[in-house]
């Protein structure tokens, strides 16, 4: 496992070796300034966001112990703010729902173009001075989430969540 200690990481979190090495190259390969962080597993990943500031979760869905939509409902419950990208090889109807209702922001159905994660990864790192409307509706959505308010409403708390992502 590879970490340093002052800058906002990425997890990536994947119980599978090989692709946790791919996942790791494609991520230093983009994110020079975000620490890349391997785990493999949901608990470990957990631990790693309570002591650090992570701006981006990438996670399997079929992992022992905590899956990937259970590792995404404890991330979203302490740290909504984190955006997650789930892929998967077991890619069903009913799991992408399960996903998107446990807020997952992204689901990756394997195989996938890496380009395709790249794209994604990109977008969610994209410094708030170079937002598109595809940026922003990612964010809406995730203010939306954070705040419990269905898709559409208003509120203090979707209000404040906006407030502090763009830190105004």
């Amino acid at each position: 496992m590879y970490m340093a200690t002052r800058k906002q990481a990425i997890i990536l979190v994947e119980d599978e070796p090989d692709i946790l090495i791919i996942l790791h190259r494609l991520m230093r390969d983009l994110t020079a300034p975000y620490d890349i962080v391997t785990v493999n597993g949901g608990a470990e990943a957990l631990a790693h966001i309570a002591l650090r500031p992570v701006a981006l979760v990438i996670t399997d869905y079929n992992m022992p112990r905590m899956n990937g939509i259970q590792l995404t409902a404890a991330i979203k419950e302490v740290a909504p703010q984190i955006c997650v990208v789930m892929i998967t090889a077991y890619a069903t109807p009913d799991l992408e729902k399960r996903a998107r209702e446990s807020q997952v922001d992204f689901y990756l159905p394997k195989p996938f173009p890496l380009d395709r994660l790249e794209q994604i990864v990109r977008a969610v790192l994209r410094p708030m001075s170079e937002v598109d409307d595809d940026h922003l509706a990612l964010l809406v959505r995730q203010a939306y989430n954070a705040a419990g308010a269905p898709y559409g409403n208003t509120g203090h708390g979707l209000l404040r969540w906006i407030e502090a992502r763009l830190k105004i």
